[in-house]
């Protein structure tokens, strides 16, 4: 994508339907992988969230961009996260009330 320096006074039209309809996309596409099974693909979330923190966007352009990206994502099954309950919690004994 091109960065353009126009402002929404000098651009005109045409321009600023596109940069609307651009950001519309964006974000569609982004919310798209953000509401995808955790479980199943939470290491490609994390991917996609640790290369935005080192500057390479690998961020889907548009809903088509995101499905792509979900639907190739190669899974392997010892990456998958599991979502289990706590492990060190005591349980509470349950005592007849007198």
């Amino acid at each position: 994508m091109i960065a353009l320096s126009l402002t929404f006074e000098t651009a005109n039209d045409e321009q600023i339907a596109q940069a609307n309809q651009t950001t519309k996309d964006n974000l569609l596409g982004v919310s798209y992988l953000m509401c995808i099974e955790w479980t199943k693909f939470g290491k490609l979330l994390e991917d996609v969230q640790n290369a935005y923190l080192a500057e390479v966007d690998q961020f889907p352009i548009s809903v088509n961009d995101a499905y792509n990206h979900v639907t190739n994502c190669r899974n392997d099954a010892r990456n998958v996260m599991n979502i289990i309950g706590p492990t060190n919690v005591p349980t509470l004994i349950k005592r007849p009330l007198h």
